[in-house]
């Protein structure tokens, strides 16, 4: 079985990462400034198998093809896009390519992560050889001062879209959880992988046709993605053995087509168009009633006052 890596950038060079949130208190002009050389450096030093690079710089206007092109020994492909198109048809753009290259899982992952488990691409590759239904499979993400962030998202579930194992408050400073504290984490059977870190099987992907067209400059593609694999009677797992740190919290302000006030308003009038739910939101007997004898209602069930529960994560 083969594998191979895509890495959709967009603006992580010089001067990105504006804060090192590491430790409290917060600190401006952090060192690098740039996520991409943390990223890749990890990725090489922790990867195992000689698996292809996808990488596609979604039209940055920083210095992230300079930074891209000192690791053009370990990249098998290199797109650049004349301008910010967005992550679903760049992602499309890498897929292809590695399928191509007859890879039989495709991992992305983003700019901003740090690898932090040895040999992880072997877990991942484990993982699909020993279990023939799963379709996606993701990992544990860490926050830059070392809580556990997400082990996983369940997106019908009763507060809404929610990050497995991680604070209800959405701030990194509130974790209960701590990487390297000792605890150890086993594999969660989830609604969607963070996309983070996020591996497809091929024949998975292909079965749903990819990403929809639907999402391009949107948010929500990977979520959208991975109910659809659900519906097909694949699984998706978070891998309670592979851990990535996400910097996310870092960022200064960019300008990401996808992430603009009307674009994001736009991806959540979509997901609504094609689920029949808010995910922020989400009223399950509305779920319950359109997706009931599908994956996507596994978790539901009726009272004997006819309320519908939720049974999940």
């Amino acid at each position: 079985m083969k594998l191979g890596c895509m890495l959709i950038n967009f603006n992580n060079g010089t001067g990105s990462r504006a804060w090192d949130c590491s430790k409290p208190p917060h600190t401006e002009t952090p060192s690098p400034s740039d996520f991409l050389s943390r990223c890749l450096d990890t990725y090489f030093s922790t990867i195992s198998t000689d698996c292809p690079l996808v990488v596609v710089d979604d039209g940055s206007t920083d210095d992230s093809i300079e930074i891209l092109e000192r690791y053009s020994d370990g990249i098998t492909h290199f797109a650049k896009n004349t301008e910010n198109i967005g992550l679903t048809p760049s992602m499309e753009i890498a897929a292809e390519l590695l399928f191509r290259e007859g890879c039989d899982v495709v991992c992305r992952f983003d700019g901003d992560i740090e690898f932090l488990t040895q040999g992880w691409d072997l877990r991942v590759l484990q993982y699909f050889l020993m279990n023939r239904r799963a379709g996606a499979v993701g990992a544990v993400q860490v926050t830059p001062c070392g809580g556990i962030w997400a082990h996983g998202d369940m997106i019908v579930h009763p507060d809404g879209h929610t990050h497995l194992f991680g604070p209800k408050s959405r701030t990194p400073e509130n974790c209960q959880l701590s990487y390297g504290d000792g605890t150890h984490l086993g594999n969660v059977q989830c609604d969607s992988v963070m996309g983070s870190l996020a591996a497809f099987r091929t024949t998975a992907y292909k079965r749903v046709n990819g990403l929809r067209q639907e999402f391009n400059q949107l948010r929500g593609e990977t979520e959208d993605l991975n109910l659809r694999l659900l519906l097909e009677n694949f699984t998706c797992t978070s891998l309670g053995g592979v851990y990535v740190m996400h910097r996310a919290s870092e960022r200064a302000d960019r300008c990401a087509v996808r992430d603009t006030d009307t674009n994001l308003d736009q991806s959540f009038t979509v997901w609504n168009n094609l689920w029949g739910f808010d995910k922020r939101n989400v009223n399950l007997t509305d779920v319950y009633e359109k997706w009931q004898g599908t994956p996507l209602a596994r978790h539901l069930t009726i009272s004997p006052s006819s309320e519908v529960l939720y049974l999940g994560p």
